[in-house]
């Protein structure tokens, strides 16, 4: 039987989207350069695993009709073979049986892109609720202003109708969380619905591995008790090992603390249970990128942007490791097409305008921030940003204290952050890390 035209075929260390015609690495999500009719044979073969597919069948169904050379066919099985790392007498994914045609003998494992976890989540016993619920939950892994709002409201009306809608209860504690982490609300006016709607989930079903994760996150992103958030964690994956949002938060506080090998090893293990999530896909950029290693979280942010072109996150990922790598005209131009607001996003156009020597523009956007603070919501953290880009250094300090007592995001990731990885022996700057709980800078890459 052969799997649908929506099914993404996991083999080795590849998964093959049927419908989109896209070869990944498994662990990177970095996408294949197999193209064309390469790949048309590809998925041909795929599709039919086990099966012996003569070679007079696949030139009639790749090339239809059309008059190639004897060798073409060949050409294409040498490219699948390049593209997978194969060679001929392998016999790990294609097998050629002299004169009679090719087999795809790699064991295939079939995943349907559904929305995350839909499948298996315990949804209300009111259709209305249920229909809300799945209608809010795409919005929390492709956040994005307007977007999320919506999702939001969704998810709200659904425990307005369901009010023991355990899994909605969570949903709503992310949906909140995501706000204040986004900077498009004041954390302190977002994170507190966001800890009782996780306390709801909970009350309602205890045993709901989601409502303990967000919990966590609350704990991570707002209180800074990071050893709360692991015990929040350590529950949810009890109750459910393959918990795709403790995983991805587990991962998120590694990233802070300076873990990222920990934080790379969680953020797979979700991406191998929701290869579609755009959130975790662009997360384990941010890995990446706060590590220090820029060319890896520029490869793993365009195979997000393949997966979802317009998710600013990843966007933004992709324009700040290259402003890390000194090309700052290709971070402008990025920053310029960006489609949306994200973590630190109102920071980036003038802080490459800094580090451009473009100090006067970079200074207007800057008072422009400052001035929209006195009618909404402007994270501090991003005003530090843009102080450090200057090399002001105690107006960049400030700016952190005030970030750090607002909770502006991502001041829990302070301890990695490169933008400010010259302030890292300032006694201001050590004793903020104090309080985040990091005892040194953390400003170190995985290769050093």
């Amino acid at each position: 039987m052969q799997p649908a035209q929506t099914q993404i075929l996991a083999f080795g260390d590849f998964l093959l989207d049927v419908r989109r015609r896209r070869l990944t690495d498994r662990a990177t999500g970095v996408p294949s350069t197999l193209s064309g009719r390469p790949l048309d044979t590809l998925i041909y073969l795929a599709v039919r695993s086990g099966v012996l597919v003569s070679k007079e069948e696949l030139m009639a169904a790749i090339w239809r009709g059309v008059t190639v050379e004897d060798n073409s066919l060949a050409k294409c099985i040498s490219a699948i073979r390049n593209a997978l790392g194969e060679n001929p007498s392998d016999n790990r994914f294609i097998v050629t049986e002299a004169r009679r045609g090719y087999r795809f003998v790699a064991e295939i494992k079939t995943l349907e892109p559904v929305e995350p976890s839909l499948s298996s989540r315990r949804l209300s016993a009111s259709p209305q609720a249920s229909q809300l619920f799945v209608s809010g939950w795409s919005a929390l892994t492709r956040p994005g202003g307007a977007t999320l709002w919506r999702g939001l409201d969704h998810l709200q009306q659904a425990v307005q109708i369901d009010p023991q809608f355990a899994l909605a209860h969570a949903c709503v504690a992310g949906g909140y969380a995501l706000l204040g982490v986004f900077g498009l609300a004041a954390p302190r006016d977002v994170f507190p619905k966001a800890h009782a709607a996780a306390i709801a989930a909970i009350e309602a079903d205890a045993t709901l591995a989601d409502g303990h994760a967000q919990l966590g996150h609350v704990y991570t992103m707002f209180e800074f008790d990071f050893a709360a958030a692991d015990g929040c964690y350590r529950r949810a994956l009890d109750l459910n090992p393959d918990c795709l949002v403790a995983l991805h938060y587990r991962a998120l506080q590694a990233i802070c603390a300076g873990r990222f090998e920990d934080a790379l090893r969680d953020l797979r293990r979700a991406q191998a249970i929701e290869p579609l999530a755009a959130n975790v896909s662009a997360n384990i950029a941010m890995a990446y990128y706060y590590a220090g290693e820029y060319d890896q979280a520029i490869a793993q942010a365009e195979a997000t942007l393949e997966l979802a072109p317009q998710f600013a996150h990843a966007q933004s990922l992709l324009g700040r490791s290259w402003l890390r790598l000194g090309d700052v005209d290709r971070a402008l131009e990025l920053f310029h097409l960006r489609s949306g607001e994200t973590i630190g996003s109102a920071a980036d156009l003038p802080a490459a305008l800094a580090l451009a020597g473009r100090h006067v523009e970079s200074r207007l956007c800057l008072d422009e921030l400052r001035a929209a603070r006195d009618r909404r919501y402007v994270s501090a953290f991003d005003i530090a940003t843009i102080y450090a880009a200057h090399n002001a250094t105690n107006d960049a300090l400030d700016w952190l204290e005030i970030a750090l007592a607002e909770r502006a995001q991502p001041i829990s990731a302070l301890a990695v952050d490169p933008a400010f990885k010259h302030l890292g022996e300032e006694p201001r700057f050590r004793d903020m890390l104090g309080k985040l709980g990091h005892t040194h800078s953390g400003q170190t890459s995985r290769r050093a």
